[in-house]
């Protein structure tokens, strides 16, 4: 398993004492206090290959970015994201966690907080 961590400084980085020592772990930050300098986006294509499975969490601003970059890249897979929504109610009444996806509105409470990328991203 291969974790690409990005981040905006060394400090928001998840704790390395918390990660599977086994686990091979790529750093970047944006402002260079750990790992590369620069975007989580900006390592995946060098990675792309030979994942067998690809899982995101981050911003909403990140999706777009990262599915018009993935959709040049070969083969074409999966990415299941796992989605940054404020949920409230947790029972779908609220409408606080809705998302708009190829299928339509759904709200990450009831059918997610996991989406596919390609469904959440507006390319």
């Amino acid at each position: 398993v291969m974790l690409l961590e990005g981040a905006g400084t060394k400090a928001a980085l998840f704790p390395e004492a918390y990660l599977n020592p086994k686990l091979q772990r790529h750093v970047i930050t944006v402002d260079g206090s750990a790992g590369q300098k620069g975007l989580i986006t900006e390592l995946v294509p060098t990675h792309w290959e030979w994942a067998d499975q690809v899982f995101c969490c981050g911003p909403f601003a990140m999706y777009n970015p990262l599915a018009k970059m993935l959709q040049d890249l070969t083969p074409l897979k999966s990415v299941q994201c796992l989605i940054d929504a404020p949920i409230a109610c947790a029972t779908g009444a609220c409408d606080c966690c809705t998302v708009e996806t190829a299928g339509g509105i759904k709200q990450a409470c009831i059918d997610g907080p996991r989406f596919e990328l390609f469904d959440i991203a507006q390319i």
